[in-house]
């Protein structure tokens, strides 16, 4: 953090969209609150914001879909983007697609709908607790948030 830098304690943030059937009303589509989190400015005036602690709601259009937990979570509203590491877990409430995925991160673009998490990544299916797909595992999964369908896939290739 330099020194345009924001910090402070009990955080809240929300982060709306467009409603493209009516524009001037903004749609949910995060929601969150933390214990600490700071707010910084790169070069380019665009802000990133990191919070500690959090507690976060996920939406598509207006449901609510999931509930988001991690230690840490950087989002940067111009990339689209929504990082959680240090141990992320999320809860889809959908009907039909109750899943738990558990992470050391994920990172989830609110333009493509997808989230992928990594590192010790499982996806717990809540519905199917005894089926053999009830519980997976696999070094990175892929969550579509706008289907609710998932793909378990490899380890990122390295550059």
């Amino acid at each position: 953090p330099g020194p345009g830098t924001i910090r402070g304690n009990g955080w809240h943030i929300r982060w709306t969209t467009r409603d493209p059937k009516n524009p001037n009303h903004p749609l949910p589509l995060f929601e969150a609150d933390a214990e600490t989190g700071s707010m910084f400015y790169d070069e380019d005036d665009v802000p990133t914001i990191t919070l500690a602690g959090v507690e976060a709601k996920l939406f598509r259009e207006t449901e609510h879909i999931a509930n988001l937990s991690a230690g840490k979570l950087e989002a940067n509203r111009e990339a689209h983007s929504i990082l959680g590491s240090q141990g992320v877990r999320l809860v889809s409430l959908r009907p039909k697609q109750e899943l738990v995925i558990t992470a050391d991160q994920m990172e989830w673009n609110t333009e493509e709908n997808n989230l992928v998490a990594e590192g010790n990544a499982k996806l717990e299916r809540l519905n199917k607790p005894q089926s053999p797909n009830g519980s997976v595992e696999a070094p990175r999964i892929l969550l579509n948030t706008k289907t609710g369908e998932y793909e378990l896939l490899s380890a990122k290739a390295q550059r």
